[in-house]
């Protein structure tokens, strides 16, 4: 829900209700107001909104539904839904992930982990890529 939208993405980006007030050149009850959802911005206000959080109009207004229920993701990230680990112990990632992420069929990815958080699949290639250049930046 719009609301609850721009609520989520101005702590993500940790902004009072003042502050992005100030840029969107509203007061901060117009924000309080956005944010409880008894009033619906403008489309300038809109559209000024979805620049300084860096999403799309869509990602903005959109209702969260099942696979969306999380609220917008952080800028840079993205929240693709859930997977069911099934009786062999594997999980099928999504269509969507796999063309996002440019991943194919055979293609080895690093499975990195956080004690407590959970895990993330990178690609192998060039995150070992990524690690060689930094040790040459070390040495």
């Amino acid at each position: 829900m719009l609301s609850q939208n721009i609520a989520i993405l101005r702590k993500l980006n940790k902004m009072s209700q003042e502050q992005l007030a100030e840029k969107l050149d509203v007061s901060r009850q117009s924000i309080a107001k956005w944010e409880k959802g008894e009033v619906t911005p403008e489309l300038n206000k809109l559209i000024k909104l979805k620049d300084i959080f860096d999403v799309t109009l869509d990602e903005l207004i959109k209702v969260n539904d099942e696979k969306n229920c999380f609220g917008p993701a952080p800028k840079g990230k993205s929240i693709h839904g859930s997977v069911i680990i099934d009786e062999n112990n594997c999980i099928k990632l999504p269509k969507d992930v796999l063309e996002k992420f440019c991943w194919q069929k055979g293609q080895e990815l690093l499975i990195l982990g956080d004690e407590g958080e959970g895990i993330a699949l990178v690609n192998k290639d060039k995150f070992m890529k990524r690690m060689d250049e930094l040790y040459k930046l070390v040495k």
